[in-house]
């Protein structure tokens, strides 16, 4: 509109284009008006379209923060609050609801029986018994799947989805000789000062899937900013490596603090690219599957992702 006004100016015609450069203000204002409005109604409906709740613990009714909520089989998901709180838009009443969090049972429930607040039972969890005295004489160490910088191929963030990828470590006989599990180096890149995401420990089942938990609380870590490997002690955790092997899954958390641009989330977590999917996994829609192969063109002879992720046992 404003090229027709020059035009018109130029053409000597000053008057036209006075009279067409009100109109098209006018036009250009009452348009912004409109656009207003139209967004004020989405915010308006889409507000009122969400039912907002809160997840308690059964026992204490304490709210419980960071609990992985999917519509089952959809790419409808969320994750609580640190308070608790969570809202999903209205849906199928018939659809079900799958709540996942550190130390609790997973909850399975229709939509329609959902009430104010969710009521999540905690898991019992068995941990075999260890003498502290021994810890500080703790010598030998070992390290599985050493990090190597040149072998991370790219970083990933969370995309405004409650997603979890895991990594299975199986377990070897020589692994006896340093059983407990002292520190986990993860990848990670953030162009915020600081960054935080969620690891959590499975157990696996017969199946090598994962189910429960090994440990019953989130490990929350913090990244810096910039590209590096970072450590994590857990030798305070005191716990042994399973005979049936155990998976290590880092999950992002959709907070403020860490939203970046275009509805992702930091840190960037490190992947490698395998020729196998069998030790990498991902929970997506409320269910944990194995990884689907990954067709980048730089990558064609290792095209699954696996979390770049390094252990050190001790004994």
């Amino acid at each position: 509109m404003f090229v027709d006004i020059i035009i018109k100016a130029a053409s000597g015609n000053l008057e036209a284009a006075f009279n067409y450069s009100k109109l098209s203000i006018y036009n250009l204002v009452k348009m912004k008006i409109n656009s207003f409005v139209l967004f004020t109604l989405l915010i308006f409906n889409f507000s009122f379209g969400q039912i907002k709740h809160i997840v308690v613990d059964v026992a204490t009714k304490e709210r419980i923060p960071f609990v992985n909520i999917w519509v089952e089989n959809t790419d409808i998901g969320t994750i609580s609050t640190e308070d608790g709180q969570f809202a999903l838009p209205k849906i199928d009443g018939d659809k079900i609801i799958v709540f996942s969090a550190t130390g609790y049972i997973t909850k399975r429930i229709e939509f329609k029986l959902i009430d104010n607040s969710i009521e999540l039972t905690p898991q019992i969890i068995e941990l075999n018994e260890v003498v502290v005295d021994n810890l500080k004489s703790r010598n030998d160490k070992k390290t599985i799947d050493k990090l190597k910088k040149r072998k991370i191929k790219h970083y990933l963030p969370g995309f405004g989805k409650p997603w979890v990828f895991g990594k299975f470590f199986g377990f070897k006989e020589e692994y006896e000789k340093t059983p407990f599990l002292k520190e986990i180096s993860i990848a990670t890149e953030t162009s915020l000062t600081e960054a935080s995401f969620i690891i959590r420990l499975f157990k696996a089942n017969k199946e090598g899937e994962p189910e429960g938990y090994l440990y019953d609380k989130n490990i929350i870590v913090t990244t810096n900013k910039g590209k590096r490997i970072i450590d994590i002690n857990i030798s305070d955790l005191n716990l042994e490596f399973p005979k049936n092997g155990f998976f290590l899954a880092v999950e992002w958390l959709l907070t403020k603090e860490n939203r970046d641009v275009f509805d992702s989330f930091q840190p960037n977590i490190g992947f490698t690219h395998e020729e196998t999917n069998k030790n990498s996994w991902l929970y997506r829609f409320g269910i944990w599957n194995k990884v689907k192969s990954y067709n980048g063109e730089n990558y064609s002879n290792n095209t699954y992702k696996q979390l770049a992720v390094e252990l050190k046992l001790v004994n």
